[in-house]
C-alpha cells in the first residue's frame, strides 16, 4: 500500500514501501482506536512492511556498530546492548501502535469512509499484494537483479515511467526514505552514546550527507517502484496513482509518515 520507499539496497529496501507522512505525535491519552481505523490498518498492508522495516533497521544499526567499533570484549558487550536497544526501538508492535494512534486522530469519518472504499477495490488490493511480495526478504536477490541488470538494459515504456515518477512524487517516498535513514542513524547513535549525548553536529552531518545524495535515492526509489508494480497493467497503475491525488490518501500518507518518523527516532 502507501507506496513504499527504498533507497540504498538492501537497507532502503526496507524503507520503500510505504509512503505516508508528517505532523507531531500526540500524547497517548487519545481516544480508543475505532473499528474503521483498525480496518484501514488491516487493509493497508502495513503489518508486513513494519516487520520488514524493523528487521532491516535492526540489522543496519548492528552493521554500523560493527563497522565503527573494534572487535574486543568491551565492544562486543556494547553491540549486544545495541542489538537489544534496536529490537526494542523498532519493534513492529511499537510502530503499529504509533500509526494507529495518529490515524485515529488525523482522519475524520468522511476521509475514513473514502479510504476504506478505495482499499476494498481490486486495484488497491493488487497493489498491497505486490508490495508484500516486494518486501519479502526472500525476494531481495530478485529485486537487486531487476534493478542492476534488467533496468540497465531495458527500461519500461515511457507511460509507465511517467506514472511511477508521479507515484514517487505524490507519495513523498524519497523524503520519507531520507527521514527514516536519519532517524535510524540517530536511533543507533542514541543507544550507543546516550540520548542526550549526541552532539548537534552529528545530526547536521547526517542531514547534509542525505541531502547530497537525494538524487541518487530518488533514482533508487523509482527503480524499486518499477520492480514492485511491474505486474500491474497500465490501467491499474493509472488508477492506483490517481488515489494519491485525493485529499483522503494524502492525509493518510502524511499521518503514517509522521508516526513512523517519530516512532523510529
Amino acid at each position: 500500500m502507501l507506496a513504499q520507499l527504498k533507497g540504498r539496497l538492501p537497507f532502503l529496501t526496507a524503507v520503500t514501501a510505504f509512503s505516508f507522512l508528517l505532523t507531531v505525535l500526540f500524547s497517548f491519552q487519545a481516544r480508543a482506536v475505532s473499528p474503521e481505523t483498525q480496518k484501514i490498518y488491516d487493509l493497508s498492508g502495513l503489518e508486513q512492511q513494519f516487520a520488514f522495516l524493523s528487521h532491516t533497521f535492526t540489522q543496519e544499526g548492528l552493521r554500523m556498530g560493527r563497522n565503527e567499533l573494534p572487535d574486543n570484549d568491551m565492544n562486543r558487550v556494547m553491540l549486544e546492548r545495541l542489538e537489544a536497544g534496536l529490537q526494542k526501538k523498532y519493534a513492529p508492535e511499537k510502530l503499529r501502535m504509533a500509526v494507529l494512534k495518529v490515524l485515529n486522530q488525523e482522519l475524520d469519518a468522511t476521509m475514513t469512509a473514502t479510504i476504506i472504499s478505495m482499499m476494498e477495490g481490486a486495484v488497491w488490493r493488487r497493489a498491497v499484494e505486490l508490495e508484500k511480495r516486494a518486501n519479502d526478504p526472500a525476494n531481495q536477490k530478485e529485486l537487486e537483479k531487476y534493478v542492476s541488470v534488467r533496468l540497465q538494459s531495458e527500461l519500461p515504456r515511457q507511460v509507465r515511467l511517467d506514472l511511477i515518477r508521479e507515484l514517487v512524487d505524490r507519495s513523498q517516498a524519497v523524503d520519507l526514505t531520507t527521514e527514516l535513514m536519519i532517524s535510524g542513524s540517530l536511533g543507533a547513535a542514541g543507544i550507543l552514546m546516550g540520548e542526550g549525548e549526541i552532539p548537534p553536529q552529528f545530526e547536521e552531518g547526517i542531514r547534509q550527507q542525505m541531502t547530497g545524495m537525494r538524487s541518487e535515492y530518488e533514482e533508487m526509489v523509482i527503480r524499486q517502484f518499477l520492480y514492485t508494480y511491474r505486474y500491474m497493467s497500465d490501467e491499474q497503475l493509472r488508477e492506483y496513482v490517481s488515489y494519491y491525488r485525493t485529499p483522503a490518501v494524502q492525509n493518510l500518507n502524511k499521518a503514517v509518515s509522521l508516526a513512523l518518523t517519530e516512532a523510529m527516532r
